[in-house]
Protein backbone atom coordinates (compact mmCIF):
# COMPACT_ATOMS: atom_id res chain seq x y z
CA UNK A 1 0.00 0.00 0.00
CA UNK A 2 1.46 3.49 -0.86
CA UNK A 3 2.32 5.48 2.18
CA UNK A 4 0.21 9.02 2.36
CA UNK A 5 3.01 10.81 0.88
CA UNK A 6 3.22 8.84 -2.11
CA UNK A 7 -0.37 9.21 -2.62
CA UNK A 8 0.03 13.25 -2.42
CA UNK A 9 2.94 13.44 -4.84
CA UNK A 10 1.05 11.25 -7.09
CA UNK A 11 -1.98 13.31 -7.26
CA UNK A 12 0.19 16.47 -7.17
CA UNK A 13 1.99 15.07 -10.45
CA UNK A 14 -1.42 14.36 -11.74
CA UNK A 15 -2.66 18.56 -11.43
CA UNK A 16 0.33 19.62 -12.42
CA UNK A 17 0.05 16.80 -16.12
CA UNK A 18 -3.22 18.13 -16.42
CA UNK A 19 -2.66 22.01 -16.45
CA UNK A 20 0.55 21.18 -18.56
CA UNK A 21 -1.61 19.36 -21.35
CA UNK A 22 -4.87 21.81 -21.07
CA UNK A 23 -4.73 24.25 -24.55
CA UNK A 24 -4.45 27.64 -24.42
CA UNK A 25 -7.28 29.75 -25.30
CA UNK A 26 -7.82 30.57 -28.49
CA UNK A 27 -6.99 33.89 -30.17
CA UNK A 28 -9.80 36.51 -31.52
CA UNK A 29 -8.65 37.11 -35.26
CA UNK A 30 -10.71 39.21 -37.36
CA UNK A 31 -10.32 39.19 -40.69
CA UNK A 32 -13.30 41.41 -42.37
CA UNK A 33 -14.30 38.15 -44.40
CA UNK A 34 -17.51 37.91 -43.35
CA UNK A 35 -19.12 40.97 -43.44
CA UNK A 36 -20.46 42.25 -46.58
CA UNK A 37 -18.88 45.42 -48.36
CA UNK A 38 -20.15 48.54 -47.09
CA UNK A 39 -19.97 51.40 -44.74
CA UNK A 40 -20.36 50.58 -40.99
CA UNK A 41 -20.26 52.95 -37.94
CA UNK A 42 -18.99 49.88 -35.63
CA UNK A 43 -17.82 46.14 -36.98
CA UNK A 44 -17.33 43.18 -35.41
CA UNK A 45 -15.34 40.47 -36.93
CA UNK A 46 -13.84 37.08 -35.12
CA UNK A 47 -15.26 38.59 -31.78
CA UNK A 48 -13.42 41.64 -31.92
CA UNK A 49 -15.44 45.14 -32.02
CA UNK A 50 -14.33 48.11 -33.98
CA UNK A 51 -15.20 51.90 -32.91
CA UNK A 52 -14.98 55.62 -32.75
CA UNK A 53 -13.11 56.15 -35.94
CA UNK A 54 -11.83 59.21 -36.84
CA UNK A 55 -9.63 60.79 -39.92
CA UNK A 56 -8.67 63.59 -38.60
CA UNK A 57 -10.63 65.76 -40.91
CA UNK A 58 -13.76 68.00 -39.87
CA UNK A 59 -14.89 67.13 -43.63
CA UNK A 60 -16.58 64.29 -42.98
CA UNK A 61 -18.16 64.22 -38.63
CA UNK A 62 -19.46 61.07 -39.23
CA UNK A 63 -16.51 58.70 -40.38
CA UNK A 64 -17.65 55.29 -41.00
CA UNK A 65 -15.63 51.98 -41.45
CA UNK A 66 -15.30 50.64 -45.01
CA UNK A 67 -15.07 46.36 -45.24
CA UNK A 68 -13.29 46.67 -48.99
CA UNK A 69 -13.04 43.47 -51.45
CA UNK A 70 -9.37 44.30 -51.74
CA UNK A 71 -8.79 41.22 -54.70
CA UNK A 72 -7.35 40.60 -56.84
CA UNK A 73 -4.74 44.09 -55.86
CA UNK A 74 -3.61 42.75 -52.74
CA UNK A 75 -3.50 38.72 -53.80
CA UNK A 76 0.42 38.75 -53.45
CA UNK A 77 0.90 40.70 -50.48
CA UNK A 78 2.05 39.21 -47.31
CA UNK A 79 -0.98 39.04 -44.40
CA UNK A 80 -3.09 39.60 -46.32
CA UNK A 81 -6.46 37.42 -46.44
CA UNK A 82 -8.81 37.39 -48.95
CA UNK A 83 -11.20 38.63 -49.82
CA UNK A 84 -12.00 41.34 -47.58
CA UNK A 85 -9.95 44.27 -45.82
CA UNK A 86 -10.90 46.93 -42.78
CA UNK A 87 -10.47 50.74 -44.79
CA UNK A 88 -11.95 53.99 -43.77
CA UNK A 89 -14.65 56.44 -44.97
CA UNK A 90 -14.02 54.84 -48.62
CA UNK A 91 -14.18 51.57 -50.42
CA UNK A 92 -14.44 51.00 -54.22
CA UNK A 93 -17.05 48.74 -54.45
CA UNK A 94 -16.83 45.15 -56.30
CA UNK A 95 -13.12 43.73 -56.93
CA UNK A 96 -9.92 46.18 -56.34
CA UNK A 97 -8.70 48.18 -53.12
CA UNK A 98 -8.58 51.57 -52.36
CA UNK A 99 -6.35 52.83 -49.79
CA UNK A 100 -8.32 55.12 -47.64
CA UNK A 101 -7.80 58.47 -44.73
CA UNK A 102 -6.85 56.81 -41.07
CA UNK A 103 -6.38 58.87 -37.64
CA UNK A 104 -7.27 56.68 -35.12
CA UNK A 105 -10.31 53.99 -33.71
CA UNK A 106 -10.83 51.65 -30.98
CA UNK A 107 -10.83 47.63 -31.07
CA UNK A 108 -11.68 44.98 -27.90
CA UNK A 109 -13.15 41.46 -27.38
CA UNK A 110 -14.72 42.64 -24.46
CA UNK A 111 -12.42 40.65 -21.69
CA UNK A 112 -9.28 41.27 -21.00
CA UNK A 113 -6.29 40.57 -23.89
CA UNK A 114 -2.32 39.80 -23.26
CA UNK A 115 -1.46 40.93 -26.51
CA UNK A 116 -2.64 42.04 -29.63
CA UNK A 117 -1.25 42.63 -33.73
CA UNK A 118 -2.59 43.61 -37.20
CA UNK A 119 -1.51 43.81 -40.91
CA UNK A 120 -0.69 47.07 -42.16
CA UNK A 121 -1.09 47.65 -45.92
CA UNK A 122 0.03 50.77 -47.49
CA UNK A 123 0.85 52.42 -51.19
CA UNK A 124 3.17 54.55 -49.45
CA UNK A 125 2.82 57.29 -46.53
CA UNK A 126 4.69 60.62 -46.08
CA UNK A 127 8.30 60.41 -44.84
CA UNK A 128 8.41 59.73 -41.13
CA UNK A 129 5.03 58.80 -40.63
CA UNK A 130 4.14 56.31 -38.16
CA UNK A 131 1.64 54.16 -36.79
CA UNK A 132 0.86 53.53 -33.14
CA UNK A 133 -0.92 50.79 -31.32
CA UNK A 134 -1.57 51.25 -28.24
CA UNK A 135 -2.78 48.96 -24.88
CA UNK A 136 -5.29 50.40 -22.74
CA UNK A 137 -6.72 49.21 -19.13
CA UNK A 138 -8.84 51.35 -16.97
CA UNK A 139 -8.80 54.28 -19.68
CA UNK A 140 -5.44 54.64 -19.41
CA UNK A 141 -2.57 53.87 -22.14
CA UNK A 142 -0.28 51.46 -20.20
CA UNK A 143 2.07 50.00 -23.66
CA UNK A 144 2.14 51.21 -26.85
CA UNK A 145 4.15 49.89 -30.19
CA UNK A 146 4.72 51.68 -33.31
CA UNK A 147 6.02 51.26 -36.94
CA UNK A 148 7.59 53.62 -39.54
CA UNK A 149 5.17 53.70 -42.55
CA UNK A 150 6.09 52.86 -46.25
CA UNK A 151 7.41 55.50 -48.28
CA UNK A 152 8.34 53.51 -51.41
CA UNK A 153 5.83 53.85 -54.06
CA UNK A 154 4.69 50.70 -54.24
CA UNK A 155 2.21 48.32 -51.87
CA UNK A 156 3.88 46.92 -48.77
CA UNK A 157 2.31 45.02 -45.76
CA UNK A 158 3.51 45.52 -42.42
CA UNK A 159 3.03 43.92 -39.51
CA UNK A 160 1.96 46.03 -36.24
CA UNK A 161 2.80 44.09 -32.70
CA UNK A 162 1.88 45.06 -29.39
CA UNK A 163 2.55 42.64 -26.17
CA UNK A 164 2.81 41.31 -23.42
CA UNK A 165 0.44 43.24 -20.60
CA UNK A 166 -3.38 42.90 -19.60
CA UNK A 167 -5.42 45.18 -21.51
CA UNK A 168 -8.84 46.27 -21.50
CA UNK A 169 -8.85 47.28 -25.28
CA UNK A 170 -6.49 48.36 -27.91
CA UNK A 171 -6.08 52.09 -29.99
CA UNK A 172 -4.43 52.50 -33.02
CA UNK A 173 -3.30 56.26 -33.88
CA UNK A 174 -1.79 57.97 -36.74
CA UNK A 175 1.12 60.32 -36.55
CA UNK A 176 1.39 61.28 -40.60
CA UNK A 177 4.15 64.24 -41.07
CA UNK A 178 1.51 65.86 -43.46
CA UNK A 179 -3.05 65.45 -43.81
CA UNK A 180 -2.97 66.84 -40.57
CA UNK A 181 -1.24 63.65 -38.47
CA UNK A 182 -3.69 61.38 -40.57
CA UNK A 183 -2.15 58.24 -42.72
CA UNK A 184 -3.56 56.18 -45.59
CA UNK A 185 -3.94 52.26 -45.77
CA UNK A 186 -6.10 49.53 -45.23
CA UNK A 187 -6.06 46.67 -42.36
CA UNK A 188 -6.26 43.08 -42.19
CA UNK A 189 -6.02 39.91 -39.81
CA UNK A 190 -6.34 42.00 -36.20
CA UNK A 191 -5.56 39.39 -33.46
CA UNK A 192 -6.30 39.65 -29.94
CA UNK A 193 -4.66 37.18 -27.31
CA UNK A 194 -6.52 36.33 -24.47
CA UNK A 195 -5.12 36.69 -20.84
CA UNK A 196 -5.19 33.09 -19.75
CA UNK A 197 -7.50 31.88 -17.32
CA UNK A 198 -6.61 31.75 -13.60
CA UNK A 199 -8.31 28.20 -13.14
CA UNK A 200 -5.44 25.99 -13.49
CA UNK A 201 -3.43 28.25 -11.56
CA UNK A 202 -5.52 28.23 -8.44
CA UNK A 203 -5.18 24.18 -9.03
CA UNK A 204 -2.06 23.93 -9.08
CA UNK A 205 -1.39 25.90 -5.89
CA UNK A 206 -4.74 24.02 -4.25
CA UNK A 207 -2.22 20.71 -4.86
CA UNK A 208 0.74 22.39 -3.31
CA UNK A 209 -1.03 23.08 -0.24
CA UNK A 210 -3.16 19.65 -0.21
CA UNK A 211 0.36 17.03 0.10
CA UNK A 212 2.10 18.89 3.00
CA UNK A 213 -1.03 18.71 4.81
CA UNK A 214 -1.39 14.88 4.26
CA UNK A 215 2.21 14.73 4.98
CA UNK A 216 2.08 15.43 8.46
CA UNK A 217 -1.20 13.38 10.04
Amino acid sequence: MKSRSALGAVLFTGIAATICAKPSQAANLADFDSLTEGFYPTLTSGGVTFSNLDDFTPLTPTDLFAIDNATPDLNAISGYSPPNVLGFNGFGPGEGVVFTRLGSFDFATGSQASSASLVWIAFDNAAGSTLELQGIRNGNVVNSASINLNTTFQITSMTLSLGPGTYDSFKVVAHGTTQDGAVFGVIDNVTVNPVPEPAALGALVLAMVIVPRRRRR
